[in-house]
């Protein structure tokens, strides 16, 4: 187990990194994501659901979640990976 000189105020080892560093630019991510897809999803609602049957509809609508789930996961993994290996230890 490495030993860490120091630890941050919630108690995780502090190694010059700090544990809010990075997560200014994942909150701003995932809320520009989450307002993107909704506003996305209303234009499309508004003008373009007309269009298709409504199963289609609902697949395009799944496959924009799963579009924003992978865009969200990839900028949060980053962020936790950085933690691994204190919990290897």
């Amino acid at each position: 187990m490495a030993a860490h000189q120091y630890r941050d105020m919630q108690g995780f080892p502090f190694d010059g990194h700090s544990i809010v560093a990075g997560l200014r630019h994942r909150i701003v991510v995932s809320i520009g994501a989450l307002a993107g897809w909704l506003s996305l999803t209303l234009l499309y609602l508004a003008f373009f659901a007309q269009r298709f049957s409504l199963l289609q509809d609902i697949v395009i609508l799944v496959v924009g979640l799963l579009v924003l789930a992978a865009v969200l996961a990839g900028s949060w993994i980053t962020y936790g990976m950085r933690f691994i290996d204190d919990w290897w230890d």
